[in-house]
């Protein structure tokens, strides 16, 4: 029996032949953060979406800061709502501003303008200090 191509290429490169789900980390008291699916918000932003709202979000702070957050959430992030990463010291980045579990922001932190929201808090506080991509500083 002669198997199609991109069975044989999916098989061999190990790729999944079912739709994606990203993990979702939900703060759990007992055991730290607990990685389960992460459900996608209807519907997914573009990312036209996701530049306006960071643009509209830090527009008081004038157009060199509004540049520079979306020149910043870029290179943390790619402007992924779903974006997440692991650090070394076990804590977890999420989302657009790839906001750290410290924050326990739970399932929120994927829901885009809430995350930009608490990133726009973060920078009243703290200018772009807390983040660390190329662009940020």
């Amino acid at each position: 029996m002669k198997l199609p191509i991109f069975l044989v290429l999916s098989i061999t490169l190990g790729i999944w032949l079912k739709p994606y789900v990203s993990p979702l980390y939900i703060s759990s008291p007992s055991r730290g953060l607990v990685v389960t699916n992460m459900p996608s918000p209807t519907p997914t932003p573009k990312r036209s979406e996701v530049i306006a709202y960071i643009a509209k979000t830090f527009e008081p702070e004038g157009p060199q800061v509004m540049v520079k957050a979306i020149e910043c959430f870029y290179s943390e992030s790619g402007l992924r709502w779903n974006a997440q990463n692991t650090n070394t010291n076990g804590t977890h980045d999420g989302g657009v501003a790839q906001i750290n579990s410290v924050h326990k922001m739970g399932v929120e932190v994927f829901d885009y303008k809430a995350n930009i929201d608490k990133a726009y808090a973060m920078y009243k506080r703290q200018g772009f200090r807390p983040w660390y991509g190329k662009l940020c500083n």
